[in-house]
């Protein structure tokens, strides 16, 4: 799925305009290295994952192999709309 951005953002000396999300690619040993990554900040985390949008924004990170660092400087829609995107998939 293709996200078209409401404010470009950059990486490596490049604006990104859209998003090219595969999620269908991703597999179950990287969701598990997404959730390693995430229990790192969150260890006391009770809640169910796939409903977090920092576990989520990571899935988003893996996907699209750029730093979730990029991404957490999206604007609160476009983060929002990523994130629900995500959430929806993996729930399905």
């Amino acid at each position: 799925m293709i996200f078209t951005l409401s404010s470009p953002i950059k990486h490596k000396d490049k604006e990104i305009t859209q998003l090219e999300l595969n999620l269908e690619s991703l597999t179950g040993q990287e969701l598990i290295e997404v959730e390693q990554e995430f229990s790192l900040t969150r260890p006391n985390f009770m809640g169910v994952l796939e409903t977090n949008k920092e576990y989520l924004i990571l899935v988003v990170a893996k996907a699209l192999k750029i730093p979730s660092s990029i991404l957490i400087n999206l604007k609160a829609k476009d983060f929002t709309k990523l994130t629900l995107a995500v959430m929806s998939f993996l729930l399905a």
